[in-house]
C-alpha cells in the first residue's frame, strides 16, 4: 500500500508542468558544477555500501566517470565563452532545476558537437613544438610572447576536448555471457542513457536467456536493440514494465530482469528542491548539497506455455515455448548522499527528507556513512 500510494504520487509529480531551465552564470555554474562532480565521485565511492547483497554492475563506475568527465568539459568550455571576444552573446549554463544537471539536449548535446569539430580542428593547429620555438623568437626580440601564450592555452584547450568522455545520449553496450548451460546461455547487456525528459542520467542492466540453437542462428541482437529503443518511454514510473514486454517479444530471447540505476536528482542552493529538504539546505553552507540515486527492478515471475503452430514452431527453430510474466516495479532503495551535518541537522528536526529513503553523511576525509 505505502509503494502504490508512492507510485501515484511520483507519477502525479511525473505529469505536473516542469519549470523551464534556469540559467547560472559562469561564477554559479561553476560552483554548482564542481559541486555536481564532487557527489558523483562521492556516490562512486560509496555505491557498493549501499547494497551489499546486490552489488552494482561494474560499468556503473565507468558510467559515472564519464559523467564527471562531460561535466568538467563543459564547465570548462563555459569559462572559454565567457572569456572570449562576445562573451555577452554566449549562451549561459542552463541547468534543469528539478534534476540539478545541465540540459542534456542543449549544453551536453552542444558539447557533443564541439568535440567533434575540435578533433578536425587540432589537425590544423600548429604543434607544440612550433608555438616553442615562436616564443623563444619573440622573447629574443624583447617582446612577451602574449599571442603564443593564448596560441597554446587554445591548443591546449582544443586537444583537451578531444580527448575527454562525453556520455553518448543512449549507448547499449555489446550483450556478454555470464554463464553457459547444456542448452541456454544466460546473457547481460548493459545500457547507459542520458534521460532528457528527467533530465537525469540512468543505467539499465539486462538479465536473459538464449537458447544456444539461436545464438548465431537470428537477428536477435538487432531485434532486441529495435525493441529497447521502443521500450524506453517517458514516464519513469511505467518504463520498467514497458521495456520488459518489449524485450520478451524478442524472438530467441528470455528475460530475467531488469535493474534501472537513477544517478539523480542532485539538490543544492541552485535548484528547486521539496520544501522539507530546502528549508534544510538554506540553513547549511553554500556548498551544502544532496545527491539522489535510486535502484528499481523488475524479474521474471512466472511463464505461460505458448500453445498452437506457431508455438510449435518456436520451439524448434529457437527452443522457447514460454513467454514471461513480470512483476510489479520494486524499489530496491531511495539512497541520500549529503554533509553528515546535514544529516544530523534532519535527524534532530525529525524531518523526512524523502520517504522510505536512507541517508549517507559525508564526514571530512571525503568517506561516507
Amino acid at each position: 500500500m505505502v509503494r502504490d500510494e508512492l507510485v501515484r504520487v511520483s507519477i502525479a509529480e511525473s505529469l505536473k508542468v516542469p519549470e523551464g531551465p534556469r540559467s547560472l552564470s559562469i561564477g554559479d555554474a561553476r560552483i554548482h558544477l564542481n559541486l555536481l562532480q564532487r557527489y558523483l565521485s562521492y556516490f562512486s565511492k560509496g555505491v557498493d555500501q549501499f547494497d551489499s547483497q546486490n552489488l552494482p554492475d561494474p560499468m556503473l563506475h565507468q558510467f559515472v566517470e564519464e559523467l564527471i568527465s562531460g561535466l568538467d568539459l563543459l564547465l570548462k568550455q563555459k569559462e572559454y565563452e565567457a572569456s572570449g571576444v562576445n562573451s555577452d552573446v554566449q549562451l549561459p549554463c542552463k541547468i534543469k532545476p528539478e534534476s540539478g544537471y545541465p540540459l542534456f539536449n542543449l549544453d551536453i548535446a552542444l558539447l557533443r558537437r564541439r568535440k567533434a569539430e575540435a578533433g578536425e580542428l587540432v589537425k590544423t593547429l600548429p604543434n607544440e613544438e612550433q608555438l616553442v620555438e615562436d616564443a623563444q623568437f619573440t622573447i629574443f626580440r624583447g617582446v612577451v610572447p602574449t599571442d603564443v601564450i593564448e596560441a597554446y592555452r587554445n591548443r591546449a584547450r582544443i586537444v583537451a576536448l578531444t580527448e575527454g568522455k562525453i556520455p553518448a545520449e543512449l549507448t547499449l553496450h555489446q550483450p556478454s555471457v555470464t554463464m553457459e548451460q547444456r542448452y541456454t546461455l544466460s546473457m547481460k547487456q548493459v545500457i547507459t542513457r542520458l534521460d532528457d525528459v528527467a533530465n537525469i542520467p540512468r543505467m539499465y542492466v539486462l538479465n536473459f536467456e538464449v537458447p544456444r540453437r539461436s545464438l548465431h542462428s537470428l537477428p536477435w541482437q538487432e531485434d532486441m536493440a529495435e525493441h529497447i529503443r521502443q521500450g524506453l518511454v517517458t514516464l519513469p514510473e511505467c518504463e520498467l514494465a514497458n521495456l520488459a514486454g518489449y524485450i520478451e517479444s524478442t524472438e530467441g530471447v528470455n528475460l530475467l530482469m531488469i535493474t534501472r540505476y537513477d544517478i539523480g536528482p542532485f539538490h543544492t542552493r541552485f535548484t528547486s528542491n521539496p520544501e522539507p529538504l530546502d528549508a534544510l539546505l538554506q540553513a547549511q553552507p553554500p556548498d551544502a548539497a544532496v545527491l539522489s540515486s535510486e535502484t528499481q527492478t523488475v524479474f521474471r515471475m512466472q511463464e505461460i506455455h505458448k500453445t498452437g503452430f506457431k508455438a510449435w514452431w518456436q520451439q524448434v527453430r529457437y527452443g522457447i515455448t514460454t513467454k514471461g510474466v513480470f512483476s510489479p516495479t520494486i524499489s530496491r532503495g531511495v539512497h541520500l548522499i549529503m554533509p553528515h551535518t546535514l544529516v544530523q541537522a534532519a535527524v534532530a528536526s525529525s524531518t523526512t527528507v524523502y520517504p522510505n529513503a536512507s541517508l549517507h553523511g559525508i564526514i571530512s576525509k571525503g568517506d561516507i556513512l
